[in-house]
């Protein structure tokens, strides 16, 4: 029986996060994605969306204020299936620049629920 409010809901808690995440880990695995690359997003978001992904995908959570070679870039592009280049977060341009390809997803937006609907619409094949 659906809960008569979002935050009495048995699945979400009323979490957006936790809805958006979950849509997206449903649609990667449609897809066949099973490697998420997140580049960029504070210490504390990249933390939340490791928890909130749990093992569900392989995550790489990618300091984006940290130094970071072309070779690490193009591993990173080469192990992922999609990889998010996570803007209006702390990320610095030399090393979102190391990211282009046609596996790579950039936003401009800072919250996880926002990451997660970059990442489902991508892999619905909405680029």
């Amino acid at each position: 029986m659906p809960a008569s409010e979002t935050r009495f809901c048995a699945y979400c808690g009323g979490s957006a996060n936790v809805r958006a995440v979950g849509r997206m880990i449903g649609a990667c695995v449609a897809r066949g994605w099973r490697r998420l690359c997140v580049v960029g997003g504070s210490p504390h978001s990249r933390t939340e969306l490791q928890r909130l992904v749990g093992g569900a995908l392989e995550l790489k959570l990618v300091d984006g204020t940290a130094s970071r070679s072309r070779g690490q870039a193009r591993s990173d592009l080469a192990w992922a299936d999609v990889v998010v280049v996570w803007g209006s977060t702390q990320l610095d341009h030399r090393v979102s620049l190391l990211y282009k390809g046609p596996n790579v997803v950039q936003m401009a937006r800072r919250s996880i629920q926002e990451v997660a609907r970059e990442v489902e619409r991508a892999a619905a094949g909405g680029r």
